[in-house]
């Protein structure tokens, strides 16, 4: 366990994490319904890369705010991710304190789906870009 990922769950005690695996599984399953998937990182990041059908809602505001417009429940599922899952775990806690049990953070986020090859997308289309990374959070 790297640096990044002990200073994730040293902080984040409450937040669950599902797999990138999992993910992928639910994305290719037709009888699966995808959860609302949301991206948190900041504008230029989604532009370069993001999982298909991801929201793009940077703030635990923004993520009550879909919820009110939707009519959602507390136990609908929501999969939160950024790039290596800081960003994301920090703020899927604030809905998680404030009751909504299913919200999970993408374990290791959008580095590790890249790294393992899954799709992403882009404005252009299908992509197998992302952002550049710090070192410090490399798992």
């Amino acid at each position: 366990m790297g640096i990044g990922e002990r200073k994730i769950k040293r902080e984040f005690p409450s937040v669950q994490t599902v797999s990138s695996d999992m993910l992928l599984t639910n994305y290719e399953s037709v009888n699966t319904k995808l959860p609302a998937i949301i991206d948190v990182r900041k504008d230029g990041e989604f532009r370069v890369s993001h999982l298909y059908d991801a929201l793009h809602l940077e703030s635990a505001e923004a993520i009550f705010n879909m919820i009110a417009e939707r009519g959602l429940s507390k136990d609908a599922e929501i999969i939160v991710y950024c790039s290596v899952g800081y960003r994301s775990t920090s703020i899927a806690a604030d809905p998680i304190e404030r009751g909504f049990i299913q919200e999970l953070n993408l374990e290791h986020s959008l580095f590790e789906w890249a790294n393992k090859g899954y799709p992403m997308t882009s404005e252009s289309g299908s992509t197998d870009k992302i952002h550049p990374f710090n070192k410090a959070w490399v798992f």
